[in-house]
């Protein structure tokens, strides 16, 4: 079964990107969360296991799937490596999207690891990819290349 709820990692710099992925999940049936964590509501809380066992860790175990959005500062973003790692743990699909204009650029290693599928920022490339269908990594110019992740649909 398709997934239909999404988490959706990303960087502060990016939040200006979320609202066009998630109003087209949502009007696919699907529920979109963000991080309650953004440029708009900071956390400043010093330490980072609060944060993960306060702000991600419920919103990862909520979601069945992740759509990690990539640009060229995501590779070096610490949280968003913690929540892809923590979605691999406990068993979530794991999607990466190019922002646009961010085609080609480096994969978190988290993503480039364990990603079912890394497609472009087009709707049926990203429905395609939570529903099983796309299980390649592209890097945004065209080329593809098989996951190495086996997706089982049940």
């Amino acid at each position: 079964m398709a997934p239909h709820r999404i988490f959706v990692p990303h960087i502060h710099e990016d939040d200006e990107y979320v609202g066009e992925p998630r109003a087209m999940l949502n009007r696919h049936g699907r529920e979109a969360d963000l991080s309650a964590i953004d440029s708009t509501s900071p956390n400043n809380a010093p330490d980072p296991d609060h944060i993960m066992s306060t702000y991600i860790r419920p919103k990862v175990e909520w979601c069945e799937a992740i759509v990690v959005l990539i640009s060229p500062d995501t590779q070096g973003s610490d949280w968003v490596d913690k929540e892809i790692d923590l979605a691999k743990e406990l068993g979530r699909a794991i999607i990466g999207v190019y922002l646009p204009g961010s085609e080609g650029c480096p994969l978190p290693d988290g993503l480039a690891d364990y990603a079912h599928a890394v497609v472009t920022y087009e709707e049926q490339q990203i429905l395609g990819a939570l529903d099983g269908a796309i299980n390649t990594i592209s890097d945004g110019a065209g080329n593809t290349r098989p996951s190495a992740v086996v997706r089982h649909n049940c």
